[in-house]
């Protein structure tokens, strides 16, 4: 299984960490998540990631087998920031769910990307 090189890992361990607004829309549809910058500080304390402007870093997979629900997320970068997760889907069904006592069982599955495509280890 691919995962970050260590240096990355780094990266998004500080910008999650410098996450100091979480913006959700209607239905959590979408999550952004903005870093107090102070002109330019955040930047080199946090670093940025490198690729495109934009791009998809993880595809994750959310999964509740009991009620053969799944629900996929994709964790995007912008200006080699982690910036969102954008949801398949509504997240209302599995915020219930999690409610439940007891809990129902939730399988988590990701796919890290390559700067936007699949990445595929070389056989």
């Amino acid at each position: 299984m691919k995962a970050l090189s260590v240096s990355d890992a780094s990266i998004v361990r500080s910008q999650m960490a410098g996450i100091s607004k979480i913006q959700r829309l209607p239905d959590g549809v979408e999550v952004n998540f903005y870093m107090d910058d102070h002109g330019g500080m955040a930047a080199i304390k946090l670093g940025r990631l490198e690729g495109p402007a934009e791009f998809v870093l993880a595809k994750i997979q959310l999964e509740f087998v009991e009620f053969l629900a799944r629900l996929d997320v994709e964790v995007w970068c912008v200006s080699g920031r982690v910036f969102a997760f954008e949801y398949k889907g509504s997240v209302n069904y599995y915020e219930e769910a999690l409610g439940m006592d007891p809990a129902p069982e939730l399988i988590v599955g990701v796919t890290l990307m390559d700067r936007g495509v699949a990445f595929v280890e070389p056989t």
